[in-house]
């Protein structure tokens, strides 16, 4: 090891880029979690934090050559992040593997690693450190849920890249229980707040990206907590662009956006996931189901009335779905002014109830993982579909899009955002959202 040791940490891509411009085209979000494990590695060590979304090289980053390699993944990026490590262990080099798929798959992924990290850094990655500097590093560690009180403020210094969209976390965990989402089984349910004062701290060092997303997956879910933290936000003169994302209920409740509002916020982001109350049944989607599908327009009216932007993601091709969802979808999209949608096939990811169902029901199309892992996206199919074909399916997902984002459309959608929320800004973001492909660059892991 060096005298002062090197840390690489690696932020895979589902493939690497070939022009080095980004797999995706353009740097779009942070990789905040790296940044988090970063700034809890002791000050003596040297960092270098490579997005390989954004184009940087993970196998020869600038003559850089760690003493140990840490790579965080999604089940998508898995194969390549087990490609990562073989380079670097071919060279000695130890590799730890952490992230939300070797959380849920551990016992796979320390066939490809010599480190296995569950759970968040916060809990053990202090430890890791002093174990390897020690020379007795484990083959696991698993950090839990964390307490928040502990959480540092992230490394952002080591950004290589300018993003588009800045991240920022105040809370961690769900407490509902969709059969498509993992996150709620690492949790238990149970959901986690930051001290708010560490929350403002984060935010006052300073303006990056042109809107900051708060990551967490629902900022209603703790109102007294959201009200306290959006009331701070704007007396103490940190109002930006914020995006949240929300439970549809929040249409109801004029105090909490009064605060996102008064703080910035200008979008608010909801999974609406689907038209078809059978299907909202059968993804155990109860939220929306207490707000009924019949009221889904009245509830974006009430947030336009806000002069908030409504983000909504749809997820299709599930239980209950027959071939016609994709054109009542795309439908409701435009009766309901929906500012910015993205439309994908429901996957089924590992750890999630809905994989597991899938695959007792041998309903799997590819199972040959880890290299399958790599189909993981949200525009082809991924399973045998209960009322239609898989080729029914990923035709009836390219018309929707299609329908909501031709050109005159796009422009018509963006047009109605202008008038629905006085902002020509969140008309501009509509548009641009719509025609270059963002949200794919967003929600479809760099691919």
């Amino acid at each position: 090891m060096s005298v002062a040791p090197r840390l690489l940490l690696i932020n895979p891509a589902m493939r690497p880029a070939s022009n080095g411009q980004g797999v995706a085209g353009a740097a779009t979000m942070e990789p905040l979690g790296l940044a988090y494990v970063a700034a809890l590695t002791p000050s003596h060590w040297q960092i270098r934090l490579v997005d390989e979304l954004a184009g940087d090289d993970p196998l020869c980053p600038d003559g850089f050559q760690p003493d140990l390699v840490g790579i965080s993944s999604l089940s998508p990026t898995a194969p390549r992040a087990y490609e990562l490590a073989a380079h670097w262990r071919r060279r000695s080099v130890p590799v730890v593997l952490g992230g939300m798929h070797a959380t849920l798959c551990p016992e796979e992924a320390a066939a490809y690693v010599d480190c296995v990290f569950k759970g968040e850094a916060e809990g053990a990655w202090p430890e890791l450190i002093a174990d390897f500097e020690a020379g007795a590093l484990r083959p696991l560690y698993d950090g839990g849920a964390s307490d928040l009180a502990r959480s540092p403020l992230p490394r952002r210094d080591l950004y290589r890249h300018g993003y588009r969209v800045a991240l920022v976390s105040a809370s961690r965990g769900c407490r509902y229980r969709c059969e498509f989402c993992a996150v709620w089984r690492f949790g238990q349910g149970r959901l986690r707040t930051r001290p708010v004062e560490a929350v403002l701290a984060e935010l006052a060092q300073g303006r990056r990206g042109y809107v900051t997303l708060f990551t967490d997956d629902n900022i209603c879910a703790d109102r007294q907590y959201s009200l306290a933290l959006f009331r701070a936000i704007a007396e103490r003169g940190l109002r930006r662009r914020y995006a949240v994302q929300a439970s549809l209920n929040i249409a109801d409740d004029d105090e909490l956006l009064a605060a996102l509002k008064a703080a910035g916020c200008f979008v608010i982001m909801v999974g609406l996931e689907s038209v078809n109350e059978a299907t909202l049944r059968a993804m155990r989607k109860g939220v929306n189901l207490s707000v009924g599908v019949e009221r889904y327009q009245e509830k974006i009216e009430r947030l336009h009335a806000r002069g908030l932007m409504v983000a909504a993601t749809f997820i299709l091709g599930g239980d209950g779905d027959g071939p016609d969802i994709f054109a009542r979808t795309a439908e409701f999209v435009l009766k309901a002014g929906v500012d910015l949608a993205h439309f994908g096939l429901l996957m089924p990811t590992p750890g999630t109830d809905l994989f597991e169902r899938l695959r007792g029901e041998g309903r799997l199309l590819y199972t040959d993982f880890p290299k399958d892992y790599a189909r993981l996206d949200l525009n082809s199919a991924q399973f045998i579909p209960s009322g239609m074909t898989t080729e029914d399916a990923e035709r009836g997902l390219r018309a929707a899009t299609r329908a909501i984002s031709a050109w005159p459309v796009a422009l018509r959608r963006a047009l109605r955002t202008w008038r629905a929320t006085a902002n020509p800004a969140a008309a501009a973001i509509s548009l641009i959202w719509t025609r270059t492909g963002l949200h794919a660059r967003v929600f479809n892991y760099g691919s």
